[in-house]
């Protein structure tokens, strides 16, 4: 399976703004629940935001990347929010984050979070992609665009 594999297009969403950080990780983790991939919604939201405590997720270039690791995940999935205002992160650049890509994923499968994150990292990276997604009208593009460059990483599972 690839990146784009992961997601469903009930999990995606396009805001015009948030009001904090934890505001997008609520919205993030409401999108990530339309999966039905998340035995125990209480547990995954608490390893969420525990991981975000330890650092912030904020990669950089308007993007964050919050994932969870746990046994209250049944099988990997992933949601996307594009915030087109931004919202302070914490990130490494101090740049507002507009993208973020929640990864959830199994316990039993907890190396194959660092391939989800290298992938997004990779497709992230190709010239014009983040502010592509930026740039979109609704989560029909949205959900095209990664579906389109997703496509194209290599093989995850």
């Amino acid at each position: 399976m690839k990146i784009d594999g992961l997601l469903d297009e009930r999990c995606i969403a396009v805001k015009r703004s948030v009001s904090s950080k934890e505001e997008a990780l609520e919205e993030a983790l409401a999108l990530m629940e339309k999966s039905g991939k998340i035995k125990d919604m209480e547990a995954y939201r608490r390893q969420v935001y525990q991981r975000e405590k330890e650092a912030s997720t904020g990669i950089g270039e308007q993007i964050a990347i919050p994932h969870g690791v746990c046994s209250a995940v049944a099988a990997p999935a992933l949601s996307v929010l594009l915030i087109k205002e931004g919202v302070e992160f914490g990130a490494a650049d101090a740049r507002p984050v507009k993208l973020i890509f929640l990864l959830a994923v199994p316990e039993a499968e907890k190396d194959l979070h660092l391939k989800m994150l290298s992938s997004i990292a990779a497709m992230m990276t190709k010239e014009g992609a983040a502010m592509e997604m930026m740039n979109v009208a609704d989560e029909k593009h949205l959900l095209e665009l990664i579906r389109r460059m997703g496509g194209q990483q290599d093989e995850l599972l």
